[in-house]
């Protein structure tokens, strides 16, 4: 009786799986049959062409308004039909890709399959030729400062460990490389750094082999936060810097916001950054500029028509900057190069990753130089980038054994093989982004508009965080607000009174109190806070840390 219920079970088990996957194909078709099934390896030059849209310069004939000296409040401007205006609209900028026309013709299908994560790689490279190589590994490790855990839980945990591990290891290992963005991270470390681990640390920024990138006080959200707070945050973290350590950044790194402004762009543009590196931009978009070798462009505002504000951009291919997403479009092989965290999967089968020694050395070498082969064909230039680090990686000596001492075999095996032409070293994005200038035969393709809204599968759109948290925005805005009021104050008063007075000695005693106010405020601006996307308690917390440091 219980082996016939048991069939019975599987049975209707088996036809509601039938019509599931029916219906998920007809909806598939359906998408594929308004979107277009751009294959990734046929050449559409008609849709290559489709997304560009100059805009000529066009004026609007509007009333003339009368400017009447004996109008008062109580009779307002009136619109006069005695002749005409022209109000021109601000002259627009044309561009390789415009991120407005390209909406209307964006493949947007999703395949059809299921994984282990749910989440798919939708940049997939089937045919590849051989070429000479430059590949720079750059290691990272990702801090939020707050997220599943609060800023001091995470900096107890991970960030003292991982910064102290910098200046130690880099110390010992000439060739090793590492870059760092969020400088709250840094001020806090630097409390308590002795001073042999401070002048550590400055040499090897000097030398190049650690790298201070982006300069904000966070990597901040990009679609939800005010502009003059972008821009506090980032003066914040350079001021910070040119202070204490003695150095600007001029590459930046925003790996993790939920999509991507030009507002942030031109922001770092004007601060002395030369050159970005990006994530998390729609899969569709990512896909179209896969496909057409567009993954490096001149990113330039729509209203600048000499591109002076345009920056160099690089954007990271696939789903993640995880190691298993970083060396090629097959994650179930570049997993296999990460030699800490022992998660490999193809499907469902666990793939091992082994230690690199004599008997693994040639198979894995030579895994590893087609994942970079395939990955080159994305690009124009035969110069690749490679991060090999994830979410607060590198927080242990075993971790950095394993990961640079591997890695180190496989570098030298494929640096020593002529067949492979290839040249592989650690690095920093300045290092990488030197070497493309280099190779570089014709400038990049010029890019217009923004990354909003984010989707990283199917219509699986990130846009709740635009509103999650309301009061925690407004209070964000309010404390802006009352901050920049009482800078003004401040600088005032600073300016009014005389400098051997008691009064400025006052008023000195309170710039701490203001500089921890902007730092709070600055710390909310991650993109795990003000966006609501951090755990309830978390969240909390940066209430709390924000009211203390700027009561309302």
């Amino acid at each position: 009786m219980e082996g016939f219920w048991r069939r019975k079970t599987l049975k209707i088990l088996a036809v509601l799986t039938c019509v599931y996957t029916l219906f998920m194909f007809l909806m598939q078709m359906q998408l594929h049959s308004q979107q277009g099934n751009v294959d990734f390896l046929t050449e559409d030059q008609d849709h290559v062409n489709n997304f560009i849209s100059p805009k000529p310069d066009t004026c609007y004939q509007g009333p003339t308004v009368s400017f009447d000296s004996r109008q008062t409040a109580d009779f307002p401007l009136q619109a006069s039909n005695s002749g005409t205006t022209e109000i021109c609209s601000i002259p627009q900028n044309t561009a390789d890709v415009e991120m407005e026309a390209l909406w209307h013709t964006l493949d947007v299908s999703y395949p059809l399959a299921l994984s282990v994560s749910g989440w798919l790689d939708v940049i997939r490279v089937h045919m590849w030729t051989t070429k000479p190589l430059k590949v720079i590994i750059v290691p990272h490790s990702h801090q939020d400062p707050g997220w599943l855990y609060t800023f001091e839980e995470y900096f107890a945990s991970y960030a003292n460990r991982t910064l102290s591990l910098i200046t130690d290891q880099l110390t010992r290992n000439s060739a090793w490389r590492f870059v760092w963005s969020e400088v709250c991270w840094l001020e806090r470390w630097w409390e308590n750094a002795s001073q042999k681990q401070k002048n550590d640390m400055k040499r090897l920024i000097t030398n190049g082999q650690f790298e201070i990138l982006s300069g904000g006080w966070v990597m901040p959200d990009e679609a939800v936060v005010h502009y003059s707070a972008m821009l506090n945050q980032l003066i914040d973290g350079h001021q910070w810097l040119l202070t204490n350590i003695g150095t600007v950044p001029n590459i930046s790194w925003s790996v993790d916001p939920f999509g991507h402004s030009p507002t942030m762009a031109y922001l770092q543009r004007r601060s002395g950054i030369k050159a970005m590196v990006i994530q998390r931009i729609h899969f569709g978009i990512k896909r179209f500029l896969a496909k057409n070798q567009m993954l490096e462009f001149q990113w330039t505002q729509m209203w600048d028509r000499d591109s002076s504000t345009g920056i160099m951009t690089h954007v990271l291919p696939f789903l993640s900057y995880a190691i298993s997403y970083s060396c090629g479009p097959d994650s179930h092989v570049c997993c296999k190069f990460d030699f800490s965290h022992k998660k490999c999967y193809q499907g469902g089968k666990r793939i091992p990753s082994l230690e690199i020694d004599d008997s693994n050395v040639k198979e894995l070498a030579w895994l590893l130089w087609e994942q970079f082969q395939k990955k080159a064909e994305l690009f124009r230039e035969n110069v690749l980038l490679v991060p090999h680090g994830d979410d607060f990686r590198y927080s242990n000596l075993k971790e950095w054994e394993q990961q640079f001492g591997n890695l180190q075999k496989l570098i030298a095996y494929i640096n020593s093989n002529p067949e492979m032409n290839t040249e592989v070293r650690f690095g920093t994005l300045s290092d990488f982004f030197e070497e493309l200038g280099k190779s570089q035969t014709s400038p990049p393709p010029s890019f217009m508009g923004d990354f909003f809204p984010y989707s990283d599968r199917r219509d699986q759109y990130w846009t709740g965080f635009y509103t999650t948290r309301p009061l925690l925005k407004y209070a964000a805005r309010r404390i802006q607000s009352l901050l920049r009021s009482v800078e003004i104050l401040y600088a005032v008063s600073l300016a009014k009174t005389r400098k051997a007075s008691e009064q400025y000695k006052t008023l000195l005693k309170l710039q701490p109190d203001l500089s921890s106010g902007r730092q709070e405020l600055a710390l909310f601006q991650h993109h795990d806070a003000i966006t609501g996307t951090s755990r309830l308690y978390v969240t909390r917390n940066y209430k709390n840390r924000l009211m203390i440091g700027t009561p309302l």
